[in-house]
């Protein structure tokens, strides 16, 4: 990434990869070539942060990485992707898991897209210092600080709809997104996330980064009563 230009596109071929903390070049797109269920990245021990995007001045994009268990070091403004005085950064198709203390940090005056990304078992999705843009179609299973009006909200499955300012609350809502199973973070057949299935209607698309891959068997409740029943010789 360091002899990237703007205008250039760094794949990120499938793997795990342990980082240290990056500095991302102006005007490029950093692309997981197979998604980010195929491309994961995670901190060396005592690393702070993982992607920072500082004073960028052309739009730069991140897409189909997974970032997971970056430290804050006790921060609270640090994110495993640190957006700080830039023009302009899209997110998309990324996933966000068990960072210290939020998945993204956003300290900037400019626009920040982030569109479906999946977070969950992070401190924070979200930590929002300044900024405004657009969040749309993304699973915030987390909690996220700092929204305010500057943001176009739609379409997001919020863990806390109380996240959400008012205003665009009727926009958004909160639903279990059905992960496949703890730590898996595609979601089942039968998630309000699924394309067209939302609690919205139709006019939301797949929420979150990771198409429906896997069915949940539903769970019915029953009494002690009627399950004896069941083998009750007749």
């Amino acid at each position: 990434m360091d002899s990237s230009a703007a205008g250039d596109t760094v794949l990120v071929a499938p793997g795990d990869y342990q980082i240290e903390s990056i500095l991302v070049a102006d005007g490029i797109a950093v692309v997981g070539e197979e998604g980010a269920l195929r491309t994961r990245l995670h901190p060396f021990p005592g690393q702070l942060g993982g992607l920072s995007c500082t004073d960028l001045s052309i739009p730069t994009f991140i897409s189909g990485i997974w970032f997971d268990g970056f430290d804050s070091g006790g921060d609270e403004g640090v994110g495993a992707i640190n957006i700080l005085n830039c023009f302009s950064v899209s997110i998309r198709h990324c996933v966000f898991s068990k960072n210290d203390y939020a998945g993204i940090s956003i300290l900037t005056q400019q626009e920040v897209v982030v569109e479906n990304c999946t977070f969950a078992d992070n401190s924070h999705a979200l930590n929002v210092v300044s900024g405004g843009g657009w969040l749309g179609h993304n699973i915030f299973w987390d909690p996220i600080d700092g929204l305010e009006l500057s943001f176009v909200i739609v379409c997001n499955d919020v863990l806390s709809i109380q996240d959400v300012p008012a205003l665009l609350r009727s926009a958004n809502f909160s639903a279990d997104p059905l992960f496949c199973a703890t730590g898996d973070y595609r979601i089942g057949s039968g998630s309000p996330c699924v394309s067209g299935a939302s609690p919205l209607g139709g006019s939301c698309q797949l929420i979150g980064a990771i198409p429906p891959d896997c069915t949940i068997t539903p769970v019915e409740t029953r009494t002690w009563g009627s399950i004896k029943a069941l083998y009750r010789r007749r």
